[in-house]
Formats: C-alpha cells, sequence, structure tokens
C-alpha cells in the first residue's frame, strides 16, 4: 500500500469519524474507526519527513496550513480541531533530534535536546496532545524496526485502557467511554505500507491541505440544519 493510498483511507474515515461528531444520530463505530486516522497521518508524517527535499520547507508548509486552519476553524468558526498543528509542531520535534544527532558540539547538542523538549512540551497543548508526541516518537526511533515499531506502538496504544482499569464498568467505558485504545488497529494498515509514495500530481499535493478544513465546515452546517443548536 502506498503513501497515497494511505492518505485517502486515513481521509476517508476521518470524514466518517467527523460525520459522528457533528451528525446527531450517527452510529457509534463511524468514530470507532476513526480512532486509526490519527496514527496513520503521523506515520506518514514521519515518512515524509525523511523522503522531503527539503525539510524546511515542509515544515513552513506544515505550520502555515496550521495557522490557516486556526484562523478558519478555531477563530471563525471556534471548532476546536487542527490537527496540522499537531503536524507540524512533530515535524519541528523531528528536526530538533536530526539537528542534536548531527552536531558535534556539546552547546549545540545541549541546545537541540532543550529544543526538542520544549517542543514537545508546547505539543501536549495541540490537538493529538501526549498521543501525537508518543507515536512520532515510536515511528521516528523505530522506523527501520517494524516489528519493535509495532509492539511498542500495540503497547502505547492500549495505555489508554489504564484510564478505565480497574472500573467495575470497564467494558462500558472502554466502548463507550473511553475508546482512543482503538487506534491500535492502525497497526494493520501502516504495516501494508510498502515505502513507495505512489500516485502523484498537484492537484492532491493540496487537496488534504484545503480538504481538512472544507469537509469540517460542510459536516458544520450539515449537523446545524438538520439539529439547529437553538
Amino acid at each position: 500500500m502506498s503513501a497515497f493510498t494511505l492518505k485517502l483511507v486515513a481521509f476517508f474515515l476521518m470524514v466518517l469519524d467527523h460525520i459522528f461528531y457533528y451528525i446527531w444520530g450517527t452510529p457509534i463505530w463511524f468514530t470507532y474507526i476513526g480512532r486509526i486516522v490519527a496514527p496513520i497521518y503521523f506515520f506518514l508524517l514521519v515518512e515524509s519527513f525523511f523522503h522531503t527535499r527539503n525539510r524546511k520547507r515542509f515544515i513552513i508548509r506544515l505550520f502555515t496550513s496550521a495557522g490557516i486552519v486556526f484562523l478558519i476553524l478555531n477563530v471563525m468558526f471556534r471548532q476546536p480541531m487542527n490537527i496540522f498543528a499537531s503536524m507540524a509542531m512533530g515535524a519541528l520535534m523531528m528536526e530538533l533530534m536530526e539537528f542534536t544527532k548531527e552536531s558535534e558540539s556539546g552547546f549545540k547538542k545541549f541546545l537541540g535536546v532543550l529544543g526538542t523538549i520544549i517542543v514537545a512540551i508546547l505539543s501536549l497543548f495541540t490537538e493529538a496532545s501526549y498521543l501525537g508526541v508518543g507515536m512520532i516518537l515510536i515511528f521516528y526511533f523505530l522506523r527501520e524496526k517494524r516489528f519493535l515499531m509495532s509492539i511498542c506502538y500495540i503497547l502505547f496504544s492500549f495505555f489508554e485502557i489504564s484510564f478505565v482499569f480497574g472500573s467495575k464498568y470497564l467494558i462500558e467505558e472502554m466502548f463507550y467511554g473511553n475508546y482512543q485504545w482503538m487506534m491500535v488497529f492502525s497497526i494493520i494498515p501502516i504495516n501494508l505500507y510498502n515505502g513507495k509514495a505512489g500516485y502523484r500530481s498537484k492537484f492532491f499535493n493540496y487537496f488534504f491541505y484545503v480538504a481538512y478544513p472544507l469537509h469540517i465546515i460542510l459536516l458544520l452546517i450539515i449537523g446545524n440544519s438538520i439539529n439547529p443548536p437553538y
């Protein structure tokens, strides 16, 4: 499965997840399968980081997109979604880790480590929060060790269950309360990735950037039309 195919799958499932979020009465399994979306995007973020010809331009593009989405979704429409902010911070964190590894002087290494820690902390305040940071670190450090990466990712996914472990309503909490652990299933499409970019075109170079805020706005309008907030 190419990177392009993975992006299409993730985008389609993201739309289903947001349909559940905005349109009342949508079956809960729409958001179940939506749990695998963010991990796929973060996995592809790491792959794109290592394959892009210009990392600085790549990072600037992500921060620009995050800024535009912030103005449109967060400010104008007051929606608490901006995955680009999490991805931009993740890309910056990886760049700082690369800077640390490549630096020869102890002072530069110190600055790299300090910068990485600061960015990681700031990332906790973005949409993906600690989940985004954790996934990026797993996909980044274990990129060439697919089996070990899978094991660590699975364990990280099930960490979410610890928040409800011990509750006498454990099953109900797992499937109707905190079901973020279902992101574990994203390891299946991730392991189907063949390392190839797949189909390329100028249209799709920008499609995913534009379609993200656009489909949320459309679903918000549809949801408010079907079930007016007042």
